[in-house]
Order: structure tokens, then C-alpha cells, then sequence
């Protein structure tokens, strides 16, 4: 492998333009790294392009004045919410203060229950808690009274640099590490393996589908968008993305296109329900036309249940599928589950 002069662009392999130092140590043109991160969502963070260390606006420094590219939206977890799929109270941590952090149960499915059957309760405090700024590492013991368990579990969460998510965490019990406990997601893309965040920061939500995008999986992950994601732009934009569905295709070889366009489109606010249709050229499966209806959870953090009914060029219908929410769904139907892109990575400004 051959290796990068201290005094050239590991990307651009010229002189430095703007040099910027990751933390791992290494130098940069300031567009070159930046423009790295457009591969990824947000475009404020990635990857170092040489041993993939993680790095972001916020804690790349110009060499020259020693200052970071971008001051972080938080600086502390006090104050913040992080949820899973979007949703308050479904196993959310609330960091209200120094004094008062827990996890809330409140909008928790009634599926989510103890292994003797009793609910999860309503507010469940953690307690000995601990906080380290320079690390962003959280430490708090949860007590399971519901089990006849008093001894607790320890939860360790690593925060990411501007807090926009959870990057790691696990809970100990009795001094050991829980392997069902662990805080990541795990996409197969392609050949590889990628994790991801499985909690974000909660910010308020919208009050209507335009604006949204929504990916193909039980949790968010910014390698699902584009991978037949579905995008609200505007009530005349509406599509599904195929753009990062490099290895896709037609059963005919036909590569996907970038986007398959939404068109009759409806939206009706009372229901949040969208109807709509897309054209198949050329067919699938015999398949020409497909007419969608999806119905959107209060809170718009997901999709809560849908169909997609497909026909032939004769107006016969084929067996239609089913859209079903990532709270009820059990790993037999995944595949056909839709949640948002956090709301914190929409309110991020983007390099």
C-alpha cells in the first residue's frame, strides 16, 4: 500500500487547500473532506478517507487557526430526549436534568411486556448517574422492582460529537455486559456490514408528510435512504428513491431508475392517508402499474400500516403486500416496515 506525503491531500493527492486536521490525525483540503461527507446523512459528518476513523464538522480543526468547521447544535445532554423509531415514551431516555434522567415506557406498545407478563412501567428513573463531557459518556443503574429485581442494570451510552444520536451503549448486569442489550443496528449492505445509531434525538414533530422521507426498515439508518425509500418533498414531488440501489435490478437486467414518481397523488390530513400510483416501465413481474395507500402514525415518525396492489396491462390485479408498523411487526415481516429520517438530521445545516 503505498503511503500519502504529510505534505499532499490523502483524497485529492495535491497540495493542501485549506488544511483541516481529523482527530485521528490526519490532514486534509478542507472542500476535500467535506465533500467526502455527501455520501452520507448528515452531509456534517463520515468517515476519515484513510482508516475510516469517525469524524465530522465538529471535530475537524483548521490547521491554521486551530478552530472546528462547524459549532455543534448541542454541547450537553441535559435537556435532550433520544427515541427509538421516532417516538416518545417507546423506551425513550429522558436526560431532563443533573437530578432526573429515565427511561419512559408511557406510549409503549401493550405487546411490551416483562417475561411474567406485567407492563413496562410509565417512568422507570435511573439512578447513580454519572456524566463525562469530554467523553460524552452517560452512566445510570435502571431498577426492574416489576421482576423482584433490586440489584439493577447499569446502562453505559456514548453519545455522538453534536448529540444529534446515541453512537453506542450497553447495559450490565451484575458487572457483565447483557449481549441481547447491545446499541446497534445492523444494516447488510452489499457484502458489508454497517451500524448505525439506534436512538436519536427527539425533536418536535411535523404536522404533515411533506418534508419527510421515510426508509425501508425496522429503524433508520442512512444506508436505506434511496434503497426504495419514499420521499415526500412537496405535495407535487412525491417519489421512491432508488438512487443508492446500485445492485437492484429488473428481473430483465434493467437497472432501477434514480426515482420512480408518485403520480395521482393524495393526501388526506383527517387520516394521514396517501394514495397514490407508480408506473412499472418496463413491467415487473408482470406487474405495470401499482397503486399505494399508506396511513402515517400521529406523530408522523412512521408508517403504520399500508398496501401496495399491483396490476397487468388488462387491469388484473396480482397479489398485493402490506406495509405493517415496526412497533407490531415481528422479524418475519421487517422488510415491509417504513420509519422517518430523524427529525434532528432534517434540522441539521448541512456542508
Amino acid at each position: 500500500m503505498s503511503s500519502v506525503s504529510d505534505d499532499e491531500c490523502a483524497v485529492c493527492l495535491g497540495p493542501h487547500v485549506g488544511a483541516c486536521r481529523a482527530p485521528c490525525g490526519h490532514v486534509f483540503c478542507r472542500e476535500c473532506i467535506t465533500k467526502s461527507f455527501q455520501m452520507a446523512k448528515p452531509k456534517s459528518c463520515g468517515t476519515c478517507p484513510l482508516c475510516r476513523s469517525p469524524v465530522s464538522i465538529h471535530s475537524i480543526v483548521d490547521v491554521q487557526n486551530g478552530n472546528v468547521l462547524g459549532e455543534a447544535p448541542s454541547a450537553t445532554i441535559w435537556g435532550l430526549v433520544f427515541v427509538q423509531r421516532g417516538a416518545l415514551g417507546a423506551g425513550s431516555l429522558h436526560f431532563d436534568s443533573e437530578k432526573e434522567s429515565y427511561i419512559s415506557y408511557e406510549n409503549a406498545p401493550d405487546t411490551w411486556r416483562f417475561s411474567n407478563g406485567k407492563k413496562f412501567p410509565s417512568k422507570n428513573l435511573l439512578l447513580n448517574c454519572s456524566w463525562n463531557p469530554s467523553k460524552r459518556v452517560f452512566r445510570g443503574t435502571a431498577e426492574w422492582s416489576a421482576l423482584g429485581d433490586n440489584t439493577g442494570c447499569m446502562y453505559e451510552i456514548v453519545f455522538a460529537e453534536d448529540y444529534c444520536s446515541i453512537v453506542s451503549g450497553c447495559v450490565y448486569k451484575d458487572g457483565k455486559p447483557k449481549p441481547t442489550d447491545s446499541w446497534e443496528v445492523i444494516f447488510f449492505h452489499g457484502d458489508a456490514i454497517e451500524r448505525g445509531p439506534l436512538y436519536w434525538k427527539w425533536t418536535p414533530p411535523p404536522s404533515t408528510i411533506f418534508g419527510c422521507v421515510y426508509v425501508q426498515a425496522p429503524f433508520y439508518h442512512r444506508i436505506a435512504e434511496g434503497v426504495g425509500s419514499f420521499h415526500f418533498d412537496s405535495e407535487d414531488d412525491c417519489y421512491i428513491s432508488f438512487h443508492n440501489a446500485t445492485a437492484s435490478r429488473y428481473l430483465d437486467g434493467t437497472p432501477l431508475p434514480d426515482r420512480m414518481q408518485f403520480c395521482s397523488c393524495c393526501y388526506d390530513e383527517a387520516s394521514r392517508t396517501f394514495t397514490a400510483a407508480v408506473h412499472l416501465d418496463p413491467p415487473e413481474q408482470g406487474a405495470v402499474h401499482c397503486k399505494y395507500e399508506l396511513v402515517f402514525a400521529e406523530d408522523f415518525s412512521r408508517i403504520i400500516k399500508g398496501t401496495c396492489q399491483p396490476s397487468d396491462e388488462d387491469g388484473n390485479e396480482l397479489p398485493k403486500w402490506h406495509v405493517a408498523d415496526p412497533f407490531e411487526s415481528t422479524n418475519a415481516n421487517l422488510s415491509r416496515c417504513y420509519v422517518g429520517r430523524p427529525r434532528s438530521l432534517c434540522n441539521l445545516v448541512e456542508t
